[in-house]
């Protein structure tokens, strides 16, 4: 009896153990709700598969952690199989199939047979084209930019690195190409590309379609036209369609097709289903098993969590066979599908594929930008440099190690003036908050004017501050800066402050050490005990916003000085501040040529367009949101205003900063490499390059 139990014991111990598998969606109300759905429905099938959801804060998240182990699968479409393959190294498990077909779109190209002579590929020169849309992520215009650029078949002389839709509108003859064949307004001048369209060469137009191209063609007598596979079909033929006798396929190995047979030059991948790299082949066995029993247990009733969180649509028909066996992804998606998520061009006269850009920080938040960008097909690509310094990244765009850099207003001011770095795109915050405010505190009992401040005690929130505040008062004519020796004048001008060690709690001294230290300023610092007489007068302070609504909790204690001599309450900041500073700015080096400059602050205004901060259930945002804090900018940074570079740089660097906020800081700049040149008897190289430049 007891060897019986044993033996059972054993069997059923050898029985495999169910483990779960992580289903990874974006967090939100709705996809909760519909997990929990999910759920239930298990439950009441009685099945014995532990299918549970984890979440993500957007798609990019839930690839990471597949990644890192956190979940185990996910769907994706062909743009986020590639991002997930080439930067998480993610692997395709299965894969969704409609009626039995591996590809959901495929192109083709139609000739009428009588405008050919040959049937090469380099003979659709001059052509006159029926293209449905000019969009990165319409694969008609992909089957032309992915083939004819990367093979070199369009000459070099007829390349225009202001965009491949431009490039092919030089290839073809009188066309019918609608949509924005550049996102630059000044670039987008009608031509030859919208000879054929009736009407506005737009998304909108009647051609504008890929049935539209069709109807194109044989309206307009065209010569060719792309297509899809599904427009083709089911477009009517005979005498006043498309006869088999004038049109045919045209094969990319230079031969003809009939228009029922397979010709087709480029074809995109149904939704997949990926693991992490690190994954066992018995969980990717277990993934992949689960998934086929979920959808032939519910193909029938197709409810919602099965057509919109765990499969795309209901259009599915089938998984695929993958033979025990996961996929890289570019061996899933194809050679000419990833060519097109790259660069198309094949000549290093345009714009290199890749933008590198140097940054001291977030590198995380840069990387997942990255991949959010390559979803919908942004070109060039972006590589994230790190850096410890600013000066790093300085020095890289000098040497064309790096083509964009991240930095504060001053920075790229004293980077203008003293490299010629140039901002192609500005910070703008919300409520048109500014980055930082010069503030002239005093406190309430204290009445004094700027005329007044001869003999004053004033303390600083560090030296840039001190030096900042001397130049303005330059400004105002209430000094004047003898050869920029800033410590002398400060001692000439000003009186001894906050030197005593006697007892101060919330004194202007106090103020002046924690602004020093960029601590909650309105707080005492460890070391700043003084007494009033001891003390300061002023204290000029150069906050950014949250500071100074900190020091609105000390509204009782302090008032502000205004530049004009009126007194302000605290709240009243705006109206009293001594000095503004924009937002950062995204430099690059002058010597990019203009077109480089202007296609990358392209690439930064097109990106925002879908990743800017909308509402707090968006996929993904470039800046901090409710959902997602990380940013590579300001926390409170909305968007950026893009800077069309010229070769007036002074006119582009007020139009970007500000007039007076320029000239304050550029006086800050040379008096500095003075300074340097007083104390040293040295003239750098940089200093020499500021002082050339015209006053």
């Amino acid at each position: 009896m007891i060897s019986i139990l044993l033996t059972l014991f054993a069997l059923t111990s050898m029985e495999p153990i169910c483990e779960s598998i992580r289903w990874c969606v974006r967090d939100s109300g709705y996809n909760q709700q519909l997990c929990a759905q999910m759920q239930q429905d298990l439950q009441r099938r009685n099945t014995s598969m532990d299918f549970r959801c984890v979440y993500g804060l957007n798609q990019i998240d839930c690839m990471q952690q597949i990644r890192s182990g956190s979940a185990d699968s996910m769907n994706l479409d062909a743009e986020e199989v590639y991002v997930a393959g080439r930067y998480l190294s993610l692997r395709v498990a299965t894969y969704e199939k409609v009626e039995a077909r591996d590809f959901v779109e495929e192109s083709l190209v139609v000739i009428r047979e009588a405008s050919f002579k040959k049937y090469r590929v380099s003979d659709l020169a001059k052509k006159r084209l029926c293209l449905p849309k000019v969009e990165e992520g319409n694969m008609q215009y992909q089957a032309l930019v992915s083939v004819l650029l990367p093979l070199g078949i369009i000459p070099l002389k007829e390349v225009d690195c202001r965009s491949p839709a431009q490039t092919l509108a030089n290839y073809f003859g009188p066309s019918c190409m609608p949509g924005r064949w550049s996102k630059l307004p000044t670039d987008d001048l009608p031509g030859q590309q919208c000879a054929l369209c009736p009407n506005a060469c737009t998304h909108q137009g009647s051609y504008a379609s890929a049935t539209g191209a069709l109807r194109c063609l044989i309206e307009k007598r065209a010569d060719v036209a792309v297509t899809s596979v599904n427009a083709l079909s089911q477009y009517p033929t005979g005498r006043n369609g498309l006869s088999p006798s004038k049109y045919k396929l045209l094969c990319l190995q230079g031969s003809l097709a009939e228009l029922d047979e397979g010709c087709s030059w480029f074809g995109r991948r149904g939704n997949a289903f990926v693991v992490s790299p690190l994954a066992k082949s018995k969980k990717i066995d277990q993934v992949r098993n689960t998934l086929k029993k979920i959808f032939r247990a519910f193909n029938g009733t197709k409810p919602a969590w099965f057509r919109r969180m765990v499969f795309s649509s209901s259009n599915v028909t089938s998984l695929g066979e993958t033979n025990g066996r996961s996929f890289t992804y570019k061996r899933y998606l194809g050679t000419l599908f990833v060519r097109s998520m790259e660069s198309p061009f094949a000549t290093s006269n345009c714009l290199p594929s890749t933008v590198r850009f140097c940054l001291t920080a977030k590198q995380r938040k840069c990387q997942n930008v990255a991949m959010a960008w390559s979803t919908i097909r942004l070109k060039p690509t972006l590589e994230c440099q790190q850096a410890i310094y600013r000066s790093q990244c300085v020095n890289s765009l000098l040497r064309d190690q790096s083509d964009i850099a991240l930095m504060s207003a001053p920075e790229a001011v004293e980077s203008y003036i003293k490299h010629g770095l140039v901002p192609i795109a500005v910070e703008l915050l919300e409520n048109d908050v500014q980055a930082s405010y010069l503030l002239a505190v005093l406190t309430k009992r204290r009445n004094l004017t700027p005329g007044q401040l001869y003999g004053a005690k004033a303390c600083f929130g560090g030296s840039t501050t001190r030096t900042l505040t001397l130049v303005l008062l330059e400004r105002l004519r209430i000094l004047r800066l003898n050869k920029c020796r800033f410590d002398q004048v400060e001692l000439d001008f000003f009186k001894p402050a906050c030197k005593s060690a006697a007892s101060e709690d919330y004194g202007l001294c106090a103020l002046c050490d924690n602004a020093a230290l960029g601590r909650l300023i309105w707080k005492p610092a460890a070391n700043g005990n003084r007494t009033d007489k001891e003390g300061a007068d002023v204290a000029f302070l150069n906050l950014n916003y949250d500071q100074v609504m900190e020091l609105q909790r000390a509204s009782n204690l302090f008032m502000l000085m205004c530049p004009d001599g009126k007194r302000r309450r605290i709240d009243e900041f705006k109206s009293c501040t001594w000095l503004t500073t924009p937002g950062s700015a995204v430099v690059a080096s002058k010597t990019a040529s203009y077109a480089v400059r202007r296609r990358l602050t392209e690439m930064l205004v097109y990106a925002q367009r879908y990743y800017e901060r909308k509402k707090p259930n968006d996929k993904f945002s470039m800046f901090a949101s409710r959902m997602e804090q990380a940013t590579l900018f300001d926390k409170r940074t909305v968007r950026l205003k893009p800077v069309w570079t010229s070769n007036d740089y002074d006119s582009v660097l007020r139009t970007a900063f500000g007039g007076e906020m320029i000239d304050i800081y550029e006086r800050y700049v040379r008096c500095s490499c003075k300074a340097l040149k007083a104390t040293y008897a040295v003239v750098s190289l940089f200093c020499a390059l500021a002082a050339a430049m015209p006053t």
